[in-house]
């Protein structure tokens, strides 16, 4: 049952707490601060290159640009050493494709519908939190050469512990003491302590930092001092095994010390984070509305139960990105209502919704109190998140390059989508589409059908449409083709076929298998002139070939190639006329590596983001372009 509630988000130095009078218990949430961009460890020693690759309208592309579309998302193909210059051209087609696109589509203002405004505001949050990160806090604390050391002597080795729940402190060293006189007791004698037991492999780095230095601490006697871990819960960590990292044994030792000194680094950066967070926080109110926020949580556990096997995981159930699109369009009504009250201006329902395409949920339960718990911390960190991006404004990080790049980036993107989904709208199949979609079948099609039908050739377009014109106001196919040439041998001189499997004469044949009995087609262009043909019969020797079937089944097809055709003659039509321009001696110069998989950047304050834009595959456009344009690549 959702019943009537006030929430109130209150930001406070040391937590985040929220009293809810429908929920019957205080939620203490310390927000998660993750750090350093993952996508930076890996590139973060590399000199990225400036060279001008092409020009667009005047504006350039750079080599850097290149690099980070193509290295931070898969490339959509295997890759070989022999093919890598082949990768570069179509990546860099792709790119001023993307380029002309997006250009075009501002012209006739195709991207500033509500939908792209809510992107654009949803990523400029995340990118201007991301930015205060970057100045205000990464780098600011520094690692000592004991903490440096240290974290390297953890970084090449891996342990595996028993870890033994227990009710109290007591317990817990009871538990403790026995293993530390017999490591490979089975615990027999304090068995009735143990609330809970599990092995856990743990490596340096990973998140559970307590849980890390539990197992990095444990000392000669094999079993660590007991730690509380909640209300009525204590650890105990019995050492099973310790090995060299596996992933350390492929790595050259400063490669090892290079890894664990930005892991120590992350973590410092962490520190410096909390404080930051703690001091520009303190005493920000917010109160989430009680209608909105039920319809909100409402429609997500909905969601969730209607295809559960979409959204269902091994943690519980996730709102992932594509399912904030579901919300988007279910939750019309209540878009534009305020969610929360904040300082200075709340945030909508569609606001807050959008930010979850950056934050990590997941809930065990797709409903009841422990979900509405979970999803208004969510909301807390998320509101969060929208005053640590209005401190980056007033701090003016919005034109910082860093942030204008990537905006500018993911704008060219989604508008290159848009224009792409305007040109493939105006798109229609015609039965000439049809044909040339049946001959690239012309084998799986063969025996399948035999036609029948009486034609009149024409050499020119002229003549051919006097026919055409004849065959409508009722002259006969047998005095229109007396006396005229046949197009071909088994053409009698009254102008019949004989029945033929449309496949030796595809032109014309599956002309007449789309066409209804008695229907006049033409003038229909064939290699030495012009037909106009009147089916006068159709069998079908293996069912789902008739004409309607194949019309339904084939027009999606079809379409698909027409909209490609269409879009690469646009925008090799755009190329010609927005002056673009390549330098191929940049481009040969210019190192690059493809990768298959995505790449996730994990965002300063929390949340998360792809890479980079996926690249579109727009690179055979290039064909569409004259001789003239003696295009480099």
């Amino acid at each position: 049952m959702w019943g009537t509630h006030t929430t109130t988000l209150c930001f406070r130095w040391d937590s985040v707490s929220i009293t809810n009078e429908r929920m019957t218990r205080h939620v203490h949430v310390l927000f998660a601060l993750v750090l350093l961009a993952a996508v930076g460890l890996g590139q973060g020693s590399r000199q990225l290159p400036q060279d001008t690759l092409a020009w667009v309208d005047g504006q350039p592309i750079l080599a850097r640009e290149l690099r980070s579309r193509v290295e931070l998302m898969p490339w959509p193909g295997p890759v070989r050493p022999s093919t890598i210059d082949s990768v570069k051209s179509h990546a860099l087609s792709a790119l001023i494709a993307e380029r002309l696109l997006a250009t075009e589509a501002t012209r006739e203002g195709l991207a500033m519908d509500r939908r792209y405004d809510l992107l654009r505001w949803g990523l400029t949050t995340v990118l201007l939190k991301d930015a205060l990160f970057q100045r205000e806090v990464a780098g600011r604390l520094r690692p000592t050469r004991k903490e440096l050391e240290e974290g390297y002597r953890r970084y090449r080795e891996d342990r595996t512990v028993l870890a033994l729940l227990t009710r109290s402190r007591s317990a817990a060293d009871s538990v403790a003491s026995s293993y530390r006189r017999d490591r490979r007791s089975d615990g027999a004698s304090v068995r009735g302590l143990i609330l809970d037991r599990d092995t856990i492999a743990v490596s340096f780095g990973m998140t559970d930092t307590l849980l890390e230095r539990m197992a990095y601490d444990i000392g000669p006697a094999g079993v660590a001092t007991p730690r509380r871990m909640g209300e009525g819960q204590w650890m105990v960590l019995v050492l099973v095994d310790q090995r060299p990292r596996s992933s350390s044994l492929r790595q050259e030792a400063d490669e090892q010390r290079r890894v664990a000194g930005q892991i120590v680094q992350q973590r410092l950066d962490g520190r410096a984070a909390e404080s930051f967070f703690r001091s520009t926080l303190a005493e920000r109110r917010a109160r989430s509305e009680s209608d909105a926020f039920d319809a909100f949580a409402r429609l997500v556990s909905e969601v969730w139960l209607e295809d559960s096997s979409r959204y269902r995981r091994d943690a519980g159930y996730e709102l992932t990105s594509d399912m904030v699109d579901v919300l988007h369009s279910r939750l019309r009504e209540w878009n534009d209502r305020q969610l929360v009250s904040m300082d200075d201006g709340g945030l909508t329902v569609a606001q807050v919704v959008e930010m979850f395409r950056y934050e990590t949920f997941v809930s065990p339960e797709p409903a009841g109190v422990r979900f509405q718990n979970r999803l208004n911390e969510r909301v807390q960190s998320i509101v969060a998140g929208e005053y640590l991006a209005r401190v980056a404004r007033e701090r003016s990080l919005e034109a910082s390059p860093a942030v204008r790049s990537e905006l500018r980036s993911w704008t060219e993107y989604w508008g290159a989508g848009e224009m792409l989904r305007a040109v493939r709208e105006t798109v229609l199949v015609s039965r000439n589409d049809l044909v040339d979609e049946l001959i690239r079948q012309r084998e799986s099609l063969r025996g399948s059908a035999s036609v029948l039908y009486e034609e009149v050739w024409a050499t020119n377009r002229a003549e051919a449409a006097q026919i055409y014109s004849s065959v409508l106001q009722g002259e006969p196919f047998a005095s229109l083709a007396a006396g005229r040439a046949r197009r071909l041998p088994r053409i009698g001189p009254d102008g019949r076929s004989g029945w033929i499997d449309p496949t030796d004469d595809p032109v014309v044949g599956f002309h007449a298998l789309l066409a209804d009995s008695g229907a006049v087609v033409g003038p229909v262009a064939v290699d030495n002139g012009y037909v106009t043909i009147r089916v006068l019969g159709v069998r079908m020797s293996r069912p789902g070939i008739k004409g309607p079937e194949l019309q339904r089944s084939l027009g999606p097809v079809a379409r698909i190639r027409v909209a490609n055709d269409r879009v690469n003659a646009y925008i090799a039509d755009l190329a010609m006329r927005r002056q673009v321009r390549v330098e191929p001696d940049a481009v040969r110069r210019t190192a690059i590596t493809t990768v298959p998989m995505f790449t996730r950047r994990y965002l300063g304050f929390g949340g998360s983001m792809n890479g980079a834009p996926m690249l579109l595959p727009l690179w055979e456009w290039v064909r569409q372009l004259p001789a003239s344009a003696n295009w480099p690549l």
